[in-house]
């Protein structure tokens, strides 16, 4: 019954929005589209962001959010709810496996510094290519996953969004 409020930072947008606490039946429903939905990264990202959605007491747009905010909001989920486990690493050389302790607050107080900055490119050549690249909002990669799941667009196309 856990009843707190969580207040989360969004760097992009500068703003702090409440989220309810991630509920058991949110819990097994994400986990049955992510069993069902293997070969369909549309129906994965649709269900998280409505997910997040629905979790935001204020009425978050999710269209004009950036994925680096929405990256952001599942960490912060993940690590509210003990979502966040300890991971093992083998080493290749000599085989001896190491266990990794994520530490949540000093992830989060990093992500928190995030500036938003676009990077323009142009080669200045006679062919004049030039160039946007930040962070694509999550519309960008809404629309993607959808081009993706239907075959219309390659996996490996993913960095266009970024550009």
């Amino acid at each position: 019954m856990n009843t707190n409020v969580h207040k989360f930072y969004l760097p992009v947008k500068d703003e702090t929005y409440n989220f309810k606490p991630l509920t058991v039946a949110q819990v097994k429903t994400l986990t049955k589209i992510f069993v069902d939905a293997e070969e369909k990264p549309f129906d994965i990202y649709e269900a998280i962001c409505a997910m997040i959605k629905s979790m935001c007491i204020e009425n978050l747009d999710m269209a004009n959010l950036s994925e680096y905010d929405r990256m952001k909001i599942m960490f912060e989920i993940f690590t509210a709810n003990d979502m966040v486990a300890d991971y093992k690493i083998k080493c290749p050389e000599c085989g001896h496996e190491n266990i990794v302790k994520p530490n949540n607050g000093k992830i989060i107080e990093s992500m928190n510094k995030y500036k938003e900055q676009e990077i323009y490119f142009d080669n200045e050549g006679e062919d004049r290519l030039t160039c946007k690249i930040a962070v694509p909002s999550v519309k960008r990669l809404y629309n993607f996953y959808y081009l993706l799941q239907n075959k219309l667009v390659n996996s490996e196309d993913v960095f266009k969004c970024y550009i």
